[in-house]
């Protein structure tokens, strides 16, 4: 049996995609394979994942069922050609918990997907000439896997 872990992240793709963006509504988000580093436009609002960094077993019932803790990252690109500093930092903030909301809000995952959920943001310049930003969503995503 597959992990629901890849139904979780397709939810999740579904529901950041669905967001209306606070500024520019024209460029929508986006999943790609690998976010690029803000090189030119059409890296604005693309977002991917990483691979998991911990796949921690909490518990165990019995043989056939084990709840498992999954942390990874949602990267997302943002850029900010043609902003003041001070303009940047505030439409990142805006975007950061847009999306933020989103996914904690969000209750009706998918099947054997316990809880899902964003625990901390970094932030990271990636160009200056774009002022392109990697946003770094850290979550924690809890699974109940059978055989």
């Amino acid at each position: 049996m597959s992990s629901p872990l890849g139904t979780v992240l397709g939810d999740i793709v579904t529901t950041v995609e669905a967001l209306t963006p606070p500024s520019s509504t024209e460029i929508t988000y986006s999943e790609v394979d690998d976010v690029r580093g803000g090189i030119d436009s059409s890296d604005h609002r693309t977002f991917s994942f990483s691979l998991p960094s911990r796949g921690d077993i909490i518990a165990e019932r019995g043989t056939a069922l084990a709840e498992y803790e999954w942390r990874l990252d949602l990267g997302l690109t943002l850029l900010g050609v043609g902003r003041s500093a001070r303009d940047h930092v505030a439409a990142v903030a805006d975007e950061v918990v847009l999306i933020c909301r989103a996914i904690d809000k969000k209750t009706d995952w998918a099947g054997n997907v316990t809880f899902a959920q964003v625990d901390a943001v970094s932030v990271a310049a990636l160009n200056e000439e774009t002022r392109a930003t990697l946003v770094a969503f850290h979550l924690r995503v809890t699974t109940e896997e059978t055989d």
